[in-house]
C-alpha cells in the first residue's frame, strides 16, 4: 500500500482546472455526441429503476446510448461482489465492445434511475460510417475511453482507501465541478450517494464514509446533503497528481 497522500497546507493552492470532457467514473457526453448518433436508430427503450439493460456473458449485436437517467456498469466478480467500472450519464454510450468484437458482454448494465436508452445496431454504424466519418469517430472515441478506463481501474487497485477517495473526487471535480461564488471552492452536485461513490473505487460504504469524514475534518471538503464542496481544489489536484494514476 502507498502511504496516504497529503491534501492540505503544504503547497500553494491553484485554481481548479478547466472542466474535461468527462470523468472515467461518471461517463457523460455533450449534446453533440447525442446528435452524432441520433440518425443511427429510432429505437428508444424505457428502463425502470433496477431494470437490466444487458447482462455480463450475453451476446449482442447492439450498443446503447443513454438519453436520460443514469446507468450502473459493473463486472460481476467470482466472489459474488460487483466491481463498478462507471456510471453512465446522458450522452454516454456503453456496450460497444461486445457489439463490435462479437464476443459476450464483459459487463452488466443496470438502470439506477428511470432511463431512456437508444439501441444502436452494429450494422447501422457500418452503413453510416461510409458517408459520415463523424459517426465512426464517436464510436472509436468511446472504445478508446473504455480501454483507458480499465487501465485506470487496474492501476488504482494498488492505492489505499484514502488515495482512492482523492483520485475519485479530483476526477469528478475536474469534469463536473461548479465554482462556488465568492470562494475558491468547487461544488459537486451529482446526486451520488456515499454507496455509489464507494462502488466507483472498490471500497465499502463504511470506508468511503470514513475517508470523506476525515477529509471534512482536515478542511479539504464540506458536505451539504448529497453535495460535496471541495474547499481547496488546487491542493486536491496536487495530491491526486502524486498518485501516478
Amino acid at each position: 500500500m502507498n502511504p496516504p497522500s497529503p491534501v492540505s497546507g503544504q503547497e500553494p493552492a491553484e485554481s481548479v482546472a478547466a472542466p474535461s470532457a468527462a470523468s472515467f467514473f461518471l461517463l457523460r457526453d455533450a449534446e453533440s455526441a447525442i446528435d452524432a448518433l441520433a440518425g443511427l436508430s429510432s429505437t428508444v427503450r424505457l428502463y425502470h429503476r433496477g431494470a437490466v439493460i444487458y447482462r455480463q456473458g450475453e451476446s449482442g449485436a447492439h450498443f446503447y446510448q443513454l438519453l436520460s437517467g443514469r446507468v450502473r456498469i459493473y463486472i460481476a466478480m467470482a466472489s459474488g461482489t460487483e466491481r463498478v467500472l462507471s456510471y453512465a450519464e446522458p450522452g454516454a454510450t456503453f456496450g460497444e465492445s461486445a457489439c463490435f468484437d462479437e464476443k459476450p458482454y464483459y459487463t452488466t448494465a443496470v438502470a439506477v434511475r428511470q432511463s431512456e436508452v437508444r439501441v444502436i445496431a452494429r450494422d447501422a454504424v457500418f452503413r453510416a460510417a461510409r458517408d459520415s466519418p463523424e459517426v465512426l469517430r464517436e464510436v472509436i472515441r468511446a472504445l478508446v475511453r473504455k480501454q483507458r478506463q480499465l487501465a485506470m481501474h487496474v492501476d488504482a487497485e494498488r492505492l489505499c482507501a484514502r488515495d482512492r477517495a482523492i483520485l475519485l473526487l479530483n476526477s469528478l471535480v475536474e469534469a463536473y465541478g461548479d465554482h462556488v461564488a465568492g470562494s475558491r471552492g468547487v461544488r459537486l452536485h451529482l446526486g451520488l450517494s456515499i454507496e455509489e461513490l464507494a462502488s466507483m473505487v472498490g471500497v465499502t460504504r463504511v470506508t468511503m464514509s470514513r475517508e470523506l469524514s476525515d477529509l471534512v475534518r482536515r478542511g479539504t471538503v464540506a458536505k451539504e446533503g448529497l453535495d460535496i464542496i471541495v474547499l481547496d481544489p488546487g491542493a486536491l489536484r496536487q495530491a491526486a497528481s502524486r498518485l501516478g494514476v
